[in-house]
């Protein structure tokens, strides 16, 4: 995580205090900020600003303002909807996409529960988001590989004003795929 300008861990459970010294001693030139006790977002940078916008029990949504160096301003949505396959994901996807607001930089990142094609992401696409897990990559896209079906939950999406060069998934002890996507802005930067 520490050669990523941006990294969020989703699901991490809590850290003691001496857990969260050493986890950021790690990668000390990273900002990082916890959020409802497991979601986690550190930068190469800053954090601006931050607010939560989940609703208890369907989903967590965090909206974050970072600034890079080099990069500028942009927000990083950071989501993870609850995994029970008898709740809609309609509110909660569409809330998610409503944090990104009208960033055209804005990446929406997170453990989504949802394949990719649901009809729930309709309108991300209609808004000009992509999904970024569809970049040139070596293997599956698929990030749950617990069993079978095989599934892309994990997601990464971009607005309009990014575009991903690659992708690429690896284990960290989870039965989920960690996803690491390479940017670039459309404007090429």
């Amino acid at each position: 995580m520490g050669e990523a300008d941006i990294s969020a861990v989703i699901e991490r459970g809590s850290f003691d205090e001496d857990e969260w010294r050493r986890f950021t001693a790690v990668n000390p030139d990273h900002e990082w900020k916890r959020f409802d006790g497991s979601t986690l977002l550190g930068v190469r940078g800053k954090i601006l600003s931050h607010e939560s916008l989940g609703v208890h029990d369907l989903f967590r949504c965090h909206r974050v303002l970072v600034a890079l160096p080099d990069h500028g301003e942009f927000a990083v949505v950071v989501a993870d909807i609850r995994s029970q396959p008898w709740i809609s994901r309609e509110q909660a996807l569409a809330a998610i996409l409503r944090a990104a607001g009208d960033d055209p930089r804005a990446i929406i990142l997170g453990d989504f529960n949802t394949p990719p094609e649901s009809v729930w992401f309709r309108e991300w696409r209609t808004r000009g988001f992509a999904l970024a897990n569809d970049a040139p990559r070596r293997g599956f896209r698929e990030t749950w590989a617990y069993g079978l079906p095989l599934l892309t939950l994990d997601h990464v999406w971009l607005a309009p004003g990014c575009r991903a060069l690659r992708c690429d998934h690896f284990r960290l002890g989870s039965d989920h795929l960690a996803v690491r996507v390479f940017l670039s802005s459309v404007a090429g930067d």
